[in-house]
C-alpha cells in the first residue's frame, strides 16, 4: 500500500514538472494581449480588416495551437511558449509597420489634395467667382486639421474632403459654364421676340442655388436641373432655330479665326462651316433645322480644346520669350564669388522642375480638357502679372521699407482690396506687410536660392507652427541637404514645405551696394563659407518672425513677385 501510494506521488511529480514554465507560458500571454491591443487601435485609427487580414489571419492560427503534453521534461512545453512569445512580437512589428506604412501614405495623400484644392481655389478666385470664400472657409478649416492630423482614418477624412471640395470647384465651373450657355441660348431667343420670362426665372433660381452650394453633391443637383433646363430651352428655341444658326455659324466662324490667330490649322473646321451654311440654307422642315442644330453645336464643340490648345501654346510661347528677353538684358554680377546671375530666375525653367516656368510646361504638358488649357492660359497670366510687377519694381527707386507702386499692382490684380496681406518682392530681398491698403511693417529677409527659388505667386497663409521642425526633402549627400533643425516661428504659405519663418544662422538679410541675400555674399555670422539663398523658404529676423507669428493668421494673402 505504502510503495503505491509512493510510486503515484513520483508520477503526478512528474506530470506537473511537464507542464512547462509558468514564465514562458505568461510572457507569450502578455505578447498576444499587445498585438491584440495593436489591433484594436489600428482598426480604431482607420486600417480596415482587409488591409489586417494577412496579420489577423497569422494571429488565428496562433490561438488555435496549444502545448506539446509531455512526460518527465517540460522543455517542449517552455520552448512553445517562448515559440508562441516570439511569433506574436513579430506580428507586432508588423502591425505598427503598416500602421505607419498607411499613415504615410495618408498623409501624403491629403497634402497633394490640399495642394490640389489650394491651386483650384486660387484659379477660381482670379476668376472673380463670388462663391469662392465659401469654399476658402473650408480651405482654411481642413488646413488646421491637417496639422492636427494623426492617424491614417484623420488623414483619408481630410483627403476625402478636400477631394469633395476640389471636385466642386471644378463642377463650379462647369455649372458656371452651362449656365452661360442658357443665359446666351435665352438672349438669342429674347433676340428673336420669344418670350422668355420663365426660363429668367430658372436662371435666377439655378444662381441663387449655386451661390449656396458646397458639396459635390449640390452641383451635382445643380448641373442635372441646369442640363433639364437647356434641353426644355433648345426645344422651346426650334421656333428660333434659323436666327440662332445664323448667330452659331458667326460664332463658328469667329473661333475659326480665332485658331488661325494663334497659328492653329482651321483645315478642317473651315470645310465643316461650308457644311453647316449649306445645311441651314437648305433646311425646309424642323428636322432639317434640328439636324443642322445638332452638326453646329458639335462643330462648335469639336473646335472648343485644339482653339484653346493653340492659344494656350501661344501665350506659354509668348511667356518664355518674355522672361528669356528680360532676363538676358538683366545680369547681375556678384562681386562674392565673380559669377554673373541672370535676375527673375523664378519665372523660367530650372533643373529638378523648379521656376514657375517649368510649373508652366509641365501643366501644358498634361492637359487635355478645355478646363485643363483654360486652367494652363490662367496660370500663365497669373505668372505674368508676377512678372510684370517685378520687372516695374525693378525700375522703382523707392525704399524697401516704403508702399510699393507694384504692390498694389499685383493687390489690385489678385482684387485684394482688405484685410491683411503680406508682399514678397524677390528683387529687394524685402517683405512688406499692408492692411486695407495701408503699409502697416516691413522687413528685410532672405528668398530661395539661384536653384531653389521662391515660387511667385498668390497662396495664403494654412499652417502656423511655434516651434516647427524642418527635416530636408533632399538625400544627405544632396548639395541641398541639411540636418534637421527646430526654428521658433513657422508660417506656411505654399503646399511642399514653403514658410516664412525665422533663422539663427544668419548674419545678414535684404540686400545693400555690393550684395544680394539670395545668392552668395559674404556673413559675418558664417566668415567661412559666407551666406547665400534659402531652399526655398523665405527667412526671417527672429523678432521680425515673432511679429508675422502674432500678426498674420490663418487665410492672410501671401503675394511674391
Amino acid at each position: 500500500m505504502t510503495s503505491s501510494f509512493v510510486l503515484f506521488i513520483t508520477l503526478l511529480t512528474l506530470l506537473f514538472s511537464a507542464c512547462g514554465n509558468p514564465q514562458s507560458e505568461q510572457q507569450a500571454n502578455q505578447h498576444k494581449a499587445e498585438l491584440d491591443r495593436l489591433i484594436a487601435n489600428a482598426r480604431n485609427h482607420g486600417i480596415a480588416d482587409s488591409t489586417l487580414q494577412p496579420i489577423l489571419h497569422q494571429a488565428k492560427n496562433l490561438s488555435q495551437t496549444s502545448a506539446p503534453l509531455t512526460l518527465f521534461s517540460n522543455q517542449p512545453t517552455t520552448g512553445y511558449y517562448q515559440d508562441l512569445a516570439k511569433r506574436y512580437q513579430i506580428l507586432t512589428v508588423q502591425v505598427r509597420g503598416l500602421e505607419n506604412q498607411i499613415t504615410q501614405a495618408a498623409s501624403y495623400q491629403a497634402v497633394q489634395n490640399m495642394q490640389a484644392f489650394q491651386t483650384l481655389l486660387t484659379l477660381r478666385q482670379t476668376q472673380g467667382f463670388v462663391e469662392v470664400p465659401t469654399f476658402s472657409n473650408l480651405y482654411h478649416t481642413y488646413s488646421k486639421q491637417l496639422t492636427q492630423a494623426q492617424y491614417p482614418k484623420d488623414y483619408t477624412n481630410i483627403s476625402n474632403k478636400a477631394l469633395d471640395a476640389i471636385q466642386s470647384l471644378q463642377l463650379l465651373g462647369t455649372a458656371f459654364n452651362k449656365l452661360t450657355s442658357l443665359q446666351r441660348m435665352i438672349s438669342l431667343l429674347q433676340n428673336s421676340n420669344m418670350d422668355t420670362s420663365a426660363l429668367n426665372q430658372q436662371v435666377n433660381s439655378d444662381v441663387e442655388l449655386l451661390r449656396s452650394a458646397t458639396t459635390m453633391s449640390d452641383f451635382n443637383h445643380i448641373l442635372t436641373q441646369i442640363d433639364a433646363q437647356l434641353q426644355g430651352a433648345v426645344t422651346f428655341s426650334t421656333q428660333a432655330i434659323p436666327s440662332i444658326g445664323a448667330v452659331k455659324l458667326k460664332e463658328l466662324s469667329q473661333a475659326i479665326s480665332t485658331m488661325q490667330q494663334y497659328g492653329g490649322d482651321t483645315t478642317t473646321f473651315q470645310q465643316h462651316l461650308q457644311t453647316d451654311r449649306t445645311l441651314l440654307n437648305n433646311a425646309r422642315t424642323i428636322r432639317d433645322l434640328l439636324n443642322f442644330s445638332s452638326q453646329i453645336d458639335s462643330d462648335l464643340t469639336a473646335i472648343q480644346v485644339p482653339s484653346l490648345q493653340a492659344k494656350t501654346n501661344f501665350f506659354v510661347q509668348d511667356y518664355h520669350k518674355q522672361v528669356t528677353a528680360w532676363r538676358t538684358a538683366n545680369v547681375y554680377h556678384n562681386p562674392f564669388d565673380g559669377q554673373d546671375y541672370q535676375l527673375g530666375n523664378a519665372y523660367d525653367t530650372l533643373p529638378d522642375d523648379y521656376g514657375e516656368g517649368s510649373a508652366i510646361d509641365n501643366a501644358l504638358r498634361s492637359a487635355q480638357t478645355v478646363e485643363d488649357y483654360q486652367g494652363v492660359i490662367n496660370l500663365v497670366q497669373n505668372t505674368e502679372a508676377n512678372f510684370k510687377a517685378m520687372q516695374a519694381n525693378y525700375l522703382d527707386a523707392t525704399a524697401w521699407n516704403q508702399p510699393h507702386a507694384a504692390d498694389k499692382q499685383v493687390m489690385d490684380y489678385y482684387k485684394i482690396t482688405g484685410g491683411t496681406v503680406v508682399i514678397v518682392s524677390v528683387l529687394e530681398q524685402a517683405a512688406r506687410i499692408y492692411q486695407n491698403g495701408q503699409l502697416i511693417h516691413s522687413a528685410q529677409i532672405v528668398t530661395g536660392k539661384y536653384a531653389r527659388p521662391t515660387p511667385p505667386g498668390s497662396t495664403q497663409v494654412f499652417s502656423k507652427q511655434h516651434p516647427v521642425r524642418f527635416v530636408s526633402f533632399d538625400a544627405p549627400g544632396s548639395p541641398f541637404y541639411y540636418a534637421p533643425i527646430t526654428l521658433q516661428y513657422g508660417l506656411e504659405f505654399h503646399q511642399g514645405g514653403y514658410f516664412l519663418h525665422d533663422v539663427e544662422w544668419r548674419g545678414v538679410f535684404g540686400n545693400s551696394s555690393n550684395h544680394r541675400a539670395d545668392l552668395p555674399h559674404a556673413d559675418p555670422v558664417n566668415q567661412k563659407d559666407g551666406g547665400d539663398g534659402s531652399h526655398g523658404c523665405i527667412n526671417f529676423p527672429l523678432n521680425e518672425a515673432s511679429w508675422l507669428y502674432s500678426n498674420i493668421d490663418y487665410g492672410t494673402p501671401v503675394i511674391v513677385y
